[in-house]
């Protein structure tokens, strides 16, 4: 198993070159952190000739050495030693021209296991990492590399409708703010490279506001969104969708040098959450519920809910349709299915979607094929009836009454139909 860390450094190949292989150089850049050190070095730059480091840290309670015999070396190249403990490492330099030098850096893993290794990887970036300050400081070349914060946020909603809420103005209007003692007047978004991403923020009132504007230099639609604000600062926003209908989203943004780092941290994170809020409370709204109490026990009503050939009895709004097939593979991830038709054959549909959750005698759950999430709760309430409560999410061909009024015939059906048998 190997390692591979590597870093472009604004310096010539000669002097990248130079401070790899000088042991005043080493001992100046290989640690990881400022509260470690290197006390010493050698170099006998030749094949057979010895490749030595001494790491320490500052308060002197651990250390270790860094050991090895050259095995290849080209000058101004490539460079590879065999460390005392067998492991080989590697390290190539490459001219990128104006004044730049690409060093790559491949090692044997100490460890096997992925924590391990990327444990040790991230040792080895931070020591390339140093390398590439001193180098480039020494040159006068070195530049700070900006700070950036992450902020990020988990939302139980579907990776289109996320989208949609974090991109369209009227929706962004109704969530980006960090309390109800703000608001957000306007916004404006040309969802394209180069388009404007705008939007005002205000104190209710009217104390204080300011505009947040910047224009898209990435957009990659419902995954990725880069935007360059007019102070220059950068922001990245990626969407990623979790399954069961969950999002996630993560941005990234360089602070601004005159405020806290850690008061606009938690501002960014304010107004996630007051996305997630919306987005939310958005799908509950979208939920619609029925129900019925049935008069006939529990297992009987479990049973004429997940048996095809009573299914095909009672699944119809109304006696002008039927339910010509039905099939249910009750198991997480199997089938359930029916087809509703008009008795003359004018029109008809399919009600297809795969089990996500099955209880016998408790509870029922399907996505459908449309994307739709159903969930079914069967309670004994005792003296032989059971309570049935269907919540669905509402399509958006059909008003919501219009649904809820042929869920619920249908449930009323599927009711007389059970009772009926089972008297």
């Amino acid at each position: 198993m190997t390692i591979t860390v590597e870093a472009e450094i604004n310096a010539p190949l000669a002097a990248v070159w130079a401070a790899w292989t000088t042991p005043a150089d080493i001992m100046a850049w290989n640690h990881t952190d400022d509260e470690w050190c290197c006390p010493s070095a050698e170099v006998d730059l030749k094949v057979g000739g010895i490749y030595f480091a001494r790491m320490e840290t500052k308060d002197g309670s651990m250390g270790f050495d860094f050991k090895g015999v050259i095995t290849a070396v080209k000058p101004e190249s490539c460079l590879s030693f065999k460390l005392d403990d067998g492991r080989i490492v590697a390290i190539d330099f490459t001219d990128c021209g104006n004044g730049a030098t690409k060093v790559v850096e491949v090692l044997s893993a100490e460890k096997d296991t992925p924590e391990e290794m990327e444990q040790c990887r991230t040792g080895c970036q931070c020591i390339l990492n140093s390398f590439k300050a001193y180098t480039e400081t020494k040159h006068g070349k070195h530049v700070t590399p900006k700070e950036k914060v992450t902020v990020e946020v988990e939302i139980n909603a579907p990776l289109a409708d996320v989208w949609a809420t974090w991109t369209a103005p009227a929706e962004i209007m109704k969530w980006k703010y960090p309390n109800d003692k703000w608001c957000c007047p306007s916004a404006e978004v040309d969802l394209k490279v180069g388009g404007v991403y705008s939007s005002r923020m205000e104190a209710k009132d009217g104390s204080m506001g300011f505009d947040f504007k910047g224009a898209f230099t990435v957009v990659e639609p419902e995954s990725h969104l880069s935007c360059r604000l007019d102070d220059g600062r950068e922001v990245t926003v990626d969407f990623t969708t979790c399954g069961k209908g969950a999002t996630k989203i993560v941005e990234v943004f360089e602070p601004e040098e005159c405020k806290p780092v850690g008061a606009q941290r938690a501002g960014w994170q304010w107004l996630l959450n007051s996305l997630k809020a919306h987005a939310e409370k958005a799908q509950d709204s979208n939920k619609v519920t029925v129900e019925a109490e049935i008069n006939a026990p529990l297992a009987a009503v479990w049973a004429a809910w997940t048996t095809p050939a009573d299914i095909m009895a009672w699944n119809h709004a109304n006696d002008e349709w039927c339910c010509p097939s039905a099939e249910v593979d009750l198991k997480v991830g199997g089938v359930y299915s029916s087809r509703m038709e008009a008795k003359d054959g004018s029109m008809g549909f399919d009600f297809k979607g795969v089990i996500t959750a099955v209880k016998p005698e408790s509870c029922l759950s399907f996505g459908l094929d449309d994307g739709r999430n159903v969930a079914i709760d069967f309670t004994d309430c005792g003296n032989g009836a059971t309570k049935i409560v269907e919540v669905f999410d509402a399509e958006k061909e059909n008003s919501v009454d219009l649904q809820r009024t042929g869920w619920q015939s249908i449930l009323n059906s599927f009711k007389a139909y059970v009772e009926t048998k089972n008297n």
